[in-house]
Parts: structure tokens; sequence; C-alpha cells
């Protein structure tokens, strides 16, 4: 018997280097592509990952990467004001984008991150099943408090929800004081035998060091803190040497705390490494 492949949408913002992303790239590495026909669509076409979506995955974007846009910074910056414009205007009428795809048939649609609960929650296509993916604790999310109100009023509108851990569902029923009936814990996927074998294969050296941190520069991580840390056992006397695996928008902040306190010997940023595993 020939069964019809389920359609699933997944939406991301991009495939920038990112814990979500990395989970995202081994469910798509795993899912089975003879019972599922899968689409990844992406609201700007962007970021050191894209070339790991696995063959046989059809990639579609809202708007194109920022690596395609001009080294002049006027033209860049109309560039990226047209993109914005672009997908608000997705937004305000995702219809034609989605009969021009041919999504409107889609049997589920993911939103694999809160930036996309809006999105697939207003999907033209009404018949579809509704996910969406938390990663996190909202508590740290980084927006206000009427934007994290949103985002739990909308969780409850999804037909299902996964939740990375059972800490983070229970946060958000605890402290908004809600029941998530429709969500459950799936844990991230391990690729253990990928990560062991990749852990073997020597990358750039950065000699001796004491304390290692991987993941993006960004303020939810906390790398200011460690900075700091870093800096104070510096000035008590400790030789100690910390790598930074990652990049993002926080680097220049970083940079120039470096600076300012001479620790560029014993604080380094090693930038994003494709193979994260061998530090």
């Amino acid at each position: 018997k020939n069964i019809p492949k389920k359609k699933i949408l997944f939406r991301n913002r991009s495939l920038e280097m990112g814990g979500i992303e990395n989970v995202l790239l081994t469910i798509l590495n795993h899912l089975d592509q003879s019972k599922f026909e899968i689409t990844l669509l992406l609201n700007y076409e962007q970021g050191e990952f894209l070339d790991r979506v696995p063959e046989g995955i059809r990639v579609l974007s809202i708007g194109k990467g920022t690596e395609t846009f001009s080294k002049n910074k006027i033209t860049y910056l109309i560039q990226k004001s047209l993109r914005r414009l672009n997908y608000h205007w997705f937004q305000k009428n995702p219809k034609a984008f989605y009969r021009k795809n041919q999504l409107l048939d889609f049997d589920f649609e993911v939103a694999f991150s809160h930036y996309m609960f809006d999105d697939i929650l207003k999907s033209p296509n009404l018949k579809s099943k509704k996910l969406f993916w938390f990663h996190g604790d909202l508590r740290n999310s980084g927006f206000t408090v009427e934007e994290n109100n949103q985002f739990v009023h909308q969780m409850a509108q999804f037909d299902t929800g996964v939740f990375v851990s059972q800490f983070s569902k229970n946060i958000i029923e605890k402290t908004w004081g809600v029941v998530l009936n429709n969500s459950k814990v799936i844990f991230n996927l391990m690729p253990i035998n990928e990560i062991l074998e990749k852990s073997q294969q020597t990358q750039q050296d950065f000699g001796t060091i004491d304390f290692v941190s991987v993941g993006r520069l960004f303020h939810q991580k906390g790398f200011k803190d460690l900075l700091s840390a870093h800096i104070r056992l510096i000035k008590e006397g400790y030789a100690i040497k910390t790598l930074l695996i990652g990049e993002g928008n926080q680097r220049a902040e970083l940079e120039k705390t470096i600076q300012d306190n001479n620790v560029s010997d014993s604080f380094i940023l090693g930038g994003y490494q494709q193979n994260p595993y061998f530090y």
C-alpha cells in the first residue's frame, strides 16, 4: 500500500549558529523522509548552518540573507529595511506566499521557536495541526512582561506543544498559573556517535585551556558574567585561560571589555567553529 506522506512545515527565523538551530537540524536529519515530506521556511536565508540541511528537504525563505547585501553602509541599511517591510507584508498577507509555494495543504506546521508563534497561529492553512517547540526558561527570554504573557497565551492555542525539559514546562505553569494540557516534554536528540567521532578530529589549537564555553554571543547566555569572573580571577593572581567558541552580536561589547582589562592573552574569542566538539 502506498500511504501518502505526511507534509510538515517547520518555521524558524534563520539558520545562524545557535542551540535551537542545532536541535532543528538534528530532528530534520532523523525524520524518515519515506514517511514525511518536509519543508523548512525561514524568515531570512542566512546562517552558518544552511549547508547542513539534509538533502530532500525543501528550504524556502521570505527574505534574502544579509550575506547577499551591499558592503556600502547606506545601501545595506536600505536593503535591510526593505527586507523587514517584505516580512511585514508577508505577516499581513501570508496566503499569497503559501499559495505560490504550495503550502496550503500541509498536515502539520511547527513553530520551532517562540519568534514563530504568531506566524503559525495566523497561518492561512486552516486545516493543519499546529505545534510549538519551546527551548528554555521564559523568565530569561529577554522580552517584556507583556510579550512573555502573550507567548503563554499563544501556547494554549496550539494543538500540541513540545518542551525540551520538564523544568521549562513547570516554570511556565507555576509562574503564569496555567495548565498546558496540550503540551508534552521531548528531550533534545543527541547524536552520540557523531559527537564522539567529531571530538577526535583535531581543530585550531588555542593552547592549554582551563575553561571553555560554547554558544551564540548574546546577552541571555551570560558571557559578560563569565568574562567578569575571569577578570576577577586574573586580578587575584590565577593564571587561567578561557576559550569562548561562538559568534553573535555581543562580540564587539566583549572585545571592548577584554581590551579595557588587558586580558586578550587569557580570554580568547575563538569565533564560529564548524566542529565545536573537539574543544
